[in-house]
């Protein structure tokens, strides 16, 4: 990998001084910008907080200007160190949530007040460990991005994954880590660069470090040196990859690569039941129930589709089939898979698999057995039988719906020849 890492940061290098002006400038640029926010939420800051003060004060709105909101919502912090905004407010592992007038856990459950402060205050000192004992390390080799990678898993446990976790220890640590927080993003980069990436984001940041190393560039002019490096005619004709992306944008739409892989295992814990049936007479609050645990399931209601059972339901309306429409630009009347809900809200749910921010999706079928079940479901029926909350048994989908779910997904025929509930 040394010689790899020598490559890379000759080439880094000579782009550097090439343009050094420009780069030494933008250097001084984000020293302040970094000095701004440290004098706001340093370790020091952080830790003199009033426990009373802590949960507004790392994880409030806007108006209380916590943490976790300039991390996502300032503009120098995101254009210069990397972008996380977009996903659902359940990535900041506590929010407030307007809709149900209540803190929120990372798993999009109701707390009460003093349950939120609790977890704050808990995140609170983890984080100050963290952060003391990255202050104290030399991190000059691989191997000791290795016990990094071990150690901060030690004081964080999952935390350690979030994304705004990372970004705050690279605003405090600009000369240890690097401003991209996606594992996929950093991998992608590496492949450019033809270095294979290794598994875990801080062996990752590790291999970046040591390209750095090579390339005796500023620490924080260096990410933008690579990610203007990357967009030039020079370095394109030697490697064959065209990419128009920021690999500082850390937002929910990722840099395609050539893999292409569906994480029905997405380990999201959710407070209910994959499965639920609620029965009862007419009139017994079943649909109210249902529209409660929804809102505690859910952020948004793009989230979730609702269908009403009725003696005329089909396969085809539930799932979907080719029906005729007219086509906007020619005209003519032509035939188009139609999605019912079931391939809706499952295509929204594949997708949000394969990206870093897991959440949920929900499919309500209100009067079931108003219609014939057997004939509605079909073989779409055998997907509810999990182990580990994925289907146990795959099923093969038609032709059209396959079609739709690569238009919709990404991904090539292969990959949908059949498919599981994740």
């Amino acid at each position: 990998m040394s010689n790899e890492c020598a490559r890379i940061g000759n080439q880094l290098s000579d782009y550097y001084e090439r343009n050094k002006e420009k780069f030494n400038e933008l250097n001084q640029n984000n020293m302040s910008i970094i000095k701004k926010f440290q004098d706001e939420f340093s370790p020091d800051v952080i830790k003199n907080v009033d426990e009373s003060k802590v949960l507004d004060f790392i994880f409030g709105s806007k108006e209380d200007h916590s943490l976790f909101y300039v991390l996502e919502y300032d503009q120098d912090i995101g254009l210069n160190f990397g972008q996380i905004k977009g996903g659902i407010a359940g990535k900041r592992i506590l929010y407030w949530s307007e809709k149900a007038n209540s803190w929120r856990d990372l798993h999009a459950k109701n707390i009460s007040l003093d349950e939120a402060t609790k977890q704050a205050l808990d995140i609170r000192k983890k984080l100050l460990e963290a952060c003391n004992y990255l202050s104290s390390e030399e991190l000059d080799s691989f191997e000791d991005y290795t016990k990094l990678d071990r150690k901060l898993y030690e004081i964080l446990g999952d935390y350690t994954r979030r994304i705004f976790i990372r970004k705050y220890l690279y605003l405090l640590f600009p000369d240890k880590l690097y401003p991209i927080y996606k594992e996929s993003l950093i991998k992608d980069l590496l492949r450019r660069f033809g270095i294979k990436p290794e598994d875990n984001y801080y062996n990752l940041i590790g291999q970046l470090h040591l390209i750095k190393e090579e390339a005796q560039i500023p620490a924080l002019a260096f990410p933008k040196v690579v990610d203007d490096l990357v967009k030039t005619e020079e370095f394109i004709s030697k490697t064959d990859k065209v990419s128009d992306k920021s690999i500082l944008n850390n937002e929910s739409e990722e840099i395609p690569n050539k893999e292409f892989k569906i994480n029905y295992k997405t380990d999201f814990e959710s407070p209910f039941p994959r499965n639920l049936l609620l029965c009862g007479a007419p009139g017994t609050g079943k649909s109210h129930k249902l529209n409660q645990q929804k809102e505690e399931l859910l952020e948004s209601d793009s989230d979730y589709e609702r269908v009403t059972f009725h003696p005329d339901y089909t396969y085809a309306n539930f799932v979907g089939t080719y029906k005729p429409a007219m086509d906007k630009e020619t005209q003519t009347l032509t035939y188009k898979f139609v999605p019912g809900p079931f391939a809706r809200i499952y295509a929204k749910a594949i997708k949000n698999s394969k990206s870093d921010e897991i959440h949920p999706y929900l499919l309500i079928i209100e009067e079931l057995n108003r219609a014939n079940a057997a004939a509605v479901f079909g073989d779409v029926f055998q997907l509810m039988d999990r182990i580990d909350n994925v289907s146990e048994y795959p099923v093969t989908i038609s032709e059209e719906f396959r079609d739709y779910l690569i238009d919709e997904v990404g991904g090539e025929e292969t990959d949908f020849e059949s498919i599981r509930l994740p």
